[in-house]
């Protein structure tokens, strides 16, 4: 909603708030839209950043909760995350004397804290912050239990996440997780979930149905862990083959067989 939000306001300054002219050239009407505008897409955008890296932390938790180490470094990223953005916030809403001032251009008596000042400051902790939770998860990743390649993937995708330059980019990367159940229950051939060997025999691919309805099974699980709901309900079965072989000599031996009188 912060993301829809700020991404609103941005367009619509664009198209009326004045953005993008220079502010010698605005008129008095646009200048107040674009002072109103520039205050409300920071107050958006500031919280946008801290929840969408706050919800990256969560996932950083999940990888090793049970260490202690881990838990006071996340605790203490979460923190320096949440702080200041909320001091921030607070500059840019009641920074001004008199208040009124930080969104009405007509007011033109009073001070305001020098927001540039501001910006630099919050672009240096986002910087810190991008950086720290770049490095952060990479030793715990490369001690898990998984292949190199795999390694690799996970790592790229904290990477992203913690990158601030694209907020949208950090959602998706928090959402990617809990698509790799979707995508094993309805891509099962595609690329994500690798497709099965052809020309296998009967048994070998009875066995591979056999583990790929075994993975979806727990796919299932892992949505319903992750708070989402199966496609359907689940049965569970059990398929008992039974294989009767008699040897060629007992048959023709009882088809000649003499019958009683």
């Amino acid at each position: 909603m912060l993301a829809v939000a700020t991404q609103g306001l941005t367009l619509y300054g664009f198209g009326d708030g004045g953005l993008g002219k220079h502010e010698a050239t605005l008129s008095e009407s646009e200048l107040a839209r674009f002072t109103v505008i520039i205050l409300a897409i920071v107050v958006t955008f500031i919280p946008l950043v801290c929840v969408a890296k706050l919800s990256l932390i969560m996932l950083y938790y999940r990888l090793s909760p049970h260490v202690k180490l881990w838990r006071f470094c996340i605790y203490g990223i979460a923190t320096l995350i949440t702080l200041p953005s909320l001091i921030l916030v607070f500059l840019y809403l009641f920074g001004c004397q008199p208040v009124a001032k930080a969104w009405d251009s007509t007011i033109t008596e009073g001070h305001c804290v020098d927001r540039l000042s501001i910006m630099l400051a919050s672009s240096v902790l986002n910087v810190i912050t991008d950086f720290l939770m770049i490095i952060a998860p990479i030793p715990l990743i490369w001690k898990l239990n998984m292949r190199v390649w795999q390694k690799l993937g996970v790592t790229l995708m904290f990477f992203l996440g913690g990158m601030n330059a694209e907020t949208v980019l950090v959602i998706i990367c928090d959402c990617l997780p809990s698509l790799r159940p979707f995508l094993h229950r309805h891509c099962p051939g595609g690329c994500f979930t690798g497709s099965e060997p052809s020309g296998v025999p009967t048994s070998e691919a009875r066995n591979t149905r056999q583990h790929g309805r075994s993975r979806y099974f727990d796919d299932d699980i892992e949505l319903i862990q992750n708070g989402s709901n199966p496609p359907r309900s689940m049965v569970i079965t059990r398929t008992v083959e039974m294989e009767l072989q008699y040897h060629k000599a007992e048959v023709d031996a009882k088809l000649t067989k003499p019958s009683l009188p």
